[in-house]
């Protein structure tokens, strides 16, 4: 008999014995606290029974824990080393590790990928269109993982001293197996244009612009730097790292202590560019003096058009000047003619006024004798003297 069979008998007499004392307490104490009595000693049996059964799962697990969180402090250790790279000789040997961890080479793996980007070179290009959209080719087995809207910047592919240029940046417009469709994000100009037609080298096509590094430029001698740099910035990479002089500016010295030496030493140091941030800002103020360009031109024709109408008006007015001209010179050849006229009639009035005074004077004259002889007359009338006036009299 084991002990699981021991131990169900046990409690089973015990339960039994239970029913007998509880009917004996119950002739001293009353069903009631009889009742009461045996519920707690149910209760207190069911917990000693889960009691027991909860150290026996704790029996049963508490080992196989224990073994598992050994498991995983080893398996911790090798993800560590794996991750972080170990000095512990038995995991190197056991893991085949290097000094190095995975985390290490992911590190250096992200520096490179950010420092340079994705790469595809030896690029085939093909005919460029006249907006500047050309169709190259990859080769098949390059693994491509390029997607529509994915801009590149395109590089002539070989040394800057063979002439080899930088030709733009294109945004990938379509992709068919090894066929990439690739189009100008900005508007290109004609010699922008005209080089990306003319060239037929290899490409290499760069996700990230190539920063600009002092190292890039540490083993070339000034000869070749004069060969592939403009002449007006050639000064600052043949500097770089030269003793400081005083004319440098502040922002250009830097100082640092030679390897041997106590004293620091002031050297110049030449300005990284971020290309591609200058190649946008140059297109910016490219887009921004061909606008004012085309206002300028817009604003010449303007004034070129305003120029036409006051010369037409100009010579309207000139031509309307010529018939005034000729107009007044009618009007003074009429008012030269009125005016002779007019002394004409004048002197003719004048005359006219003179003969009307000298008839006026004769008429008053003769009014006069004729009323003299009028009073004569009524005067012998009144006389009763009704012969005629003598013949001396005059009459009108």
């Amino acid at each position: 008999m084991d002990a699981s069979t021991t131990t169900l008998i046990v409690l089973a007499l015990i339960f039994l014995a239970s029913f007998v004392i509880a009917y004996f307490a119950s002739k001293t104490f009353g069903p009631l606290h009889t009742t009461l009595a045996y519920l707690v000693f149910l209760a207190a049996f069911g917990f000693a029974v889960l009691a027991a059964a909860t150290l026996k799962i704790h029996a049963k697990y508490r080992t196989q824990i224990s073994s598992l969180e050994q498991e995983i402090a080893a398996v911790e250790t090798d993800v560590k080393a794996l991750r972080h790279g170990t000095d512990d000789a038995s995991l190197i040997a056991s893991l085949d590790l290097e000094q190095g961890g995975t985390l290490d080479l992911r590190n250096e793996i992200e520096q490179i990928t950010i420092t340079r980007g994705r790469r595809w070179s030896d690029v085939e290009p093909g005919q460029a269109q006249d907006d500047g959209t050309i169709q190259v080719t990859i080769e098949q087995d390059a693994p491509l993982n390029l997607e529509p809207g994915i801009t590149l910047f395109v590089f002539e592919q070989g040394p800057v001293t063979e002439g080899r240029r930088y030709l733009g940046e294109l945004t990938v417009e379509g992709v068919e197996g090894g066929t990439v469709t690739l189009r100008p994000t900005v508007r290109l100009s004609d010699a922008e244009r005209q080089r990306l037609a003319d060239s037929t080298t290899a490409w290499s096509l760069y996700e990230t612009m190539p920063p600009d590094r002092h190292d890039l430029f540490a083993s070339l001698t000034d000869e070749e730097l004069a060969a592939m740099l403009p002449e007006e910035s050639l000064s600052q990479y043949v500097r770089h790292g030269d003793p400081a002089t005083p004319d440098d500016p502040p922002e250009r010295v830097k100082e640092v202590t030679p390897e041997g030496q106590d004293a620091p030493q002031q050297i110049y140091d030449r300005r990284l560019r971020d290309y591609e941030y200058l190649f946008h800002e140059l297109l910016r103020q490219r887009s921004v003096n061909e606008d004012a360009i085309a206002q300028a031109e817009r604003d010449l024709a303007h004034l070129e058009a305003a120029r036409a109408r006051a010369d037409a008006e100009v010579q309207y007015r000139q031509q309307e000047k010529t018939k005034l001209a000729d107009d007044l010179a009618r009007f003074q050849y009429e008012l030269a003619i009125l005016k002779r006229h007019l002394d004409a009639v004048s002197a003719q009035y004048n005359r006219l006024t003179e003969r009307l005074r000298t008839v006026m004077a004769e008429n008053h004259r003769l009014v006069a004798e004729l009323t003299n002889v009028q009073f004569a007359l009524a005067e012998r009338l009144d006389n009763g003297n009704g012969s005629p006036p003598s013949s001396g009299a005059s009459t009108p």
